[in-house]
């Protein structure tokens, strides 16, 4: 068997060695035929897999075969040797052996299905998404994504394959790296072809999320719009240049909204957009984008909300540090019933605006105590909260307050001092916490 065992183990490498690098490199080499067929260039796999299965069947039967005649030979010159008569015996039984295993393999896969054995014409799969590239000579290339950089292929068209509701359009450019003049190409649906030519393609896909555009009315100048599914404390090269957001939801699942702010790192102004685009950031709509942040956008959370699985809790705001003294608990997003005040619940009370949006209703004036730390207390996923000082809401365009967002630290509930921060005051008279807004986190 150890004569077994050592062809066996040549048989292996003579395969990963001529079969496996032959693949990588098919064009380079000539392949015998094997019942009239040789792969070429253009051979799929499953028909390099076919070839494959028949060649080691032929040889692994003339190997076999060869072993059985040598052991054949040596018996007849070993002169009555008992040492090499037992040798040939061992290599005439490898041999017989070899042949019953390929034999009884190809009967046992017939037996079991016909098909398993034979390999015939397979299509290639086509691919259900994504685009085909098509030069001037016809030629096609497959992409499911953006493509920075095409060199040494001549686009001349494109082919849609995904329908429009998955893939709105391809922005086509004359430079690499998505420079250069710009053309938008929509697509008219499945199947559909258009004629285009650029050095980089940019896949417009429609995915749930939120979209900012540098121009108003979601308008497109020079690049695509910014898809975002997470927060971005830093917009890096779309600082300052938003000017229309647009929220795509999950029918009936998941709605999007955004919190942008005016500086970096979720604080400076700030304002509410949920479940609804706003064309000009300069513009509010009801009580989205209210008051307008204007195109002064530098950070931005991006939040979403599972109609099926809300979450709640509630936010407890407390007049000293360490989470201690006065207590303002206000409930979590799912259960809306507002802020109350155990010493005096009938004078102090948050109101609902909107989704998530709470303001002082006490009086004009802001609260007589400075809220020092708070706590957030999560019973179902989690959630976080913006602080914004006054003046209360509806605010002075020129002057909306200043927002920071905080979130649950890690180990704890509690945000132990607000002292440092952008929303605190120490001075008597100085400005007060006003409104706040309650968000779910979705990273």
């Amino acid at each position: 068997m150890a004569i077994l065992r050592t062809i066996l183990f040549l048989l292996t490498i003579f395969f990963f060695v001529f079969f496996l690098t032959g693949f990588c490199f098919a064009q380079e080499l000539t392949y015998p035929e094997i019942g009239g067929e040789a792969p070429t260039a253009d051979t799929t796999l499953p028909e390099y897999i076919k070839y494959i299965f028949n060649f080691s069947i032929i040889l692994g039967a003339i190997l076999a075969s060869a072993v059985l005649v040598f052991g054949g030979i040596r018996w007849l010159l070993s002169a009555g040797s008992p040492t090499a008569i037992g040798e040939a015996k061992s290599w005439m039984f490898s041999g017989i052996t070899g042949l019953v295993l390929l034999l009884g393999s190809y009967v046992i896969l017939t037996a079991i299905n016909p098909d398993l054995v034979i390999f015939g014409e397979m299509e290639p799969l086509k691919p259900a998404n994504g685009v085909y590239l098509i030069n001037n000579e016809g030629e096609k290339r497959y992409y499911a994504s953006s493509v920075p950089s095409i060199k040494d292929f001549d686009i001349v068209s494109i082919e849609f394959i995904s329908p429009s509701e998955e893939l709105y359009s391809v922005f086509a450019y004359t430079e690499e790296e998505y420079k250069g003049s710009v053309t938008e190409i929509k697509n008219d649906g499945a199947g559909s072809t258009e004629s285009t030519s650029g050095k980089s393609f940019h896949l417009f896909w429609n995915r749930p999320g939120v979209y900012l555009y540098e121009e108003t009315d979601f308008g497109i100048d020079q690049r695509p719009p910014l898809h975002l599914s997470n927060s971005l404390t830093n917009i890096d090269d779309w600082d300052k240049k938003v000017k229309s957001i647009e929220c795509r939801e999950v029918p009936n699942e998941r709605f999007y909204g955004v919190i942008p702010f005016s500086e970096q790192g979720f604080m400076g102004k700030c304002s509410l957009i949920y479940n609804q685009d706003i064309s000009d950031l300069t513009q509010s709509s009801g009580s989205n984008n209210e008051p307008p942040i204007g195109y002064d956008v530098s950070s931005i959370i991006v939040f979403s909300l599972d109609v099926n699985n809300k979450p709640s809790g509630d936010i407890t705001f407390y007049d000293s540090i360490e989470c201690k003294g006065k207590k303002y608990v206000v409930d979590g997003p799912a259960e809306v019933t507002g802020l109350s005040i155990a010493e005096d619940p009938d004078n102090y009370k948050f109101e609902e605006d909107s989704i998530y949006r709470y303001k002082f209703s006490h009086s004009e004036e802001p609260l007589d105590e400075n809220i020092m730390s708070l706590e957030i207390n999560a019973t179902n996923g989690n959630f976080g909260v913006v602080l914004i000082t006054e003046p209360q809401y509806p605010a002075d365009i020129n002057n909306p307050g200043v927002c920071q967002f905080f979130k649950k630290p890690k180990g704890t509930t509690c945000i132990p001092t607000l002292k440092g921060t952008s929303v605190y005051d120490p001075e008597p008279d100085g400005v007060k916490i006003r409104s706040i807004l309650i968000f779910p986190l979705t990273d």
